[in-house]
């Protein structure tokens, strides 16, 4: 039996780019989400808004770990470190839902109040506040940049 060179970079182009010269499906890459975005490490500063109320608050330096979607749409988990001389101390994690009209990952907390943390993405930036429910007033802003 001979084996033709020819035979295999023909089956090999089919398989690629289909029988009309189109791309097939599965050389076709899915479309990127709004996972895409949030995904990777950021690090940055957690700050209170209103110390006179919230008298406990205390800035951060944070890390977020931003990893594991279920789909190009989320959710995702972040997890939660603040760094205490020069340490990371896990702060916990939870699971943020996309919501696209308001563009931004968030999720509800019931602590001792009830708050929703929100974060939105711009390239290698991210922004995020700590807000409580229902009245709306801010807690926490968060600034952070993606990096190692």
């Amino acid at each position: 039996m001979r084996f033709s060179y020819q035979w295999v970079f023909l089956c090999f182009t089919l398989s690629v780019v289909g029988p009309f010269g189109l791309p097939s499906l599965s050389a076709q890459a899915a479309p990127p989400g709004p996972a895409t975005a949030i995904l990777g490490t950021w690090r940055g500063s957690s700050i209170c808004v209103d110390r006179i109320r919230d008298t406990a608050c205390g800035d951060e330096e944070v890390i977020y770990q931003v990893d594991s979607a279920a789909s190009p749409s989320g959710p995702v988990r972040m997890l939660a470190d603040k760094v205490v001389n020069g340490s990371r101390q896990p702060m916990g994690g939870f699971h943020l839902s996309y919501d696209a009209v308001q563009r931004e990952w968030s999720v509800g907390l019931r602590t001792r109040i009830q708050a929703r943390w929100s974060f939105t993405p711009h390239g290698d930036q991210l922004s995020g506040t700590l807000t409580e429910v229902p009245s709306g007033r801010l807690i926490r802003r968060v600034t952070a940049r993606r990096g190692p």
